[in-house]
C-alpha cells in the first residue's frame, strides 16, 4: 500500500493503562488521514499518544492528551556505562555520569 509505515504508542502518566486499554486508544485513531501499513520493526515514523491524569487517578478521562512523532528515546543503558564506579581513573573534576549527561544536552 502507499503511504508511510507507521508504529503507534501510548505512554501515560500518573495512571497505569491496562494493554488491551491501549489497544483500544491506538484502534481510535483510525479516523485520521495517514495513509500507509502498520510496521513495528522498521517503522518510517513513530507516532505517540502521551496521556497525562491527575495524581492517584484511579478511573476518568486524562486531563491533557498530546499526540505526535517520537522525537527521541532514552539510552539508560549508557549511564551505567560511564559509571564514576566503573572508572579507572577519578580526578579533581569527574562528575556523575547522570549529571554530565544532563549538562550536555542542556548545552546543546
Amino acid at each position: 500500500s502507499s503511504g508511510i509505515n507507521a508504529e503507534y504508542g501510548l505512554h501515560s502518566f500518573g495512571r497505569k493503562v491496562a494493554m488491551q486499554e491501549k489497544i483500544d486508544i491506538i484502534e481510535e485513531m483510525e479516523h485520521l488521514p495517514l495513509t500507509g501499513d502498520v510496521n513495528c520493526s522498521n517503522p518510517d515514523h513513530v507516532l505517540y499518544i502521551c496521556e497525562n491524569y491527575k495524581p492517584k487517578a484511579k478511573l476518568g478521562e486524562p486531563y491533557e492528551v498530546y499526540f505526535g512523532p517520537l522525537v527521541g528515546r532514552s539510552n539508560r543503558a549508557v549511564i551505567d556505562k560511564f559509571s564514576v564506579k566503573k572508572r579507572l581513573y577519578i580526578g579533581r573534576t569527574t562528575m556523575d555520569a547522570q549529571l554530565s549527561f544532563i549538562m550536555a544536552n542542556l548545552a546543546m
